[in-house]
């Protein structure tokens, strides 16, 4: 899971045992745009990895008020693997 950033295409490679990718960005993010993000996903889905990008309304790269709740909501979906 990650938050906010991305790797490009060239550190990726396809891997049989490819696991699954959560992305946490803001919808307000200004550092790495949300376009960026969704192509980051289509990336590693391509490279085999289920992909899950969870978009955050109204929030910017600033996740220190938020981290818990986002915490949680990323080990409830780690739990659920």
């Amino acid at each position: 899971a990650t938050h906010g950033g991305f790797a490009t295409s060239k550190h990726l490679t396809p891997a049989a045992d490819a696991k699954p990718f959560r992305m946490y960005i803001g919808s307000l993010e200004r550092s790495f745009p949300v376009d960026t993000a969704r192509q980051m996903g289509q990336i590693l889905a391509d490279a085999g990895h289920p992909t899950d990008l969870v978009v955050i309304p109204f929030q910017t790269h600033w996740f220190y008020d938020s981290g818990p709740k986002i915490a949680e909501d990323a080990w409830a979906w780690f739990s659920a693997l």
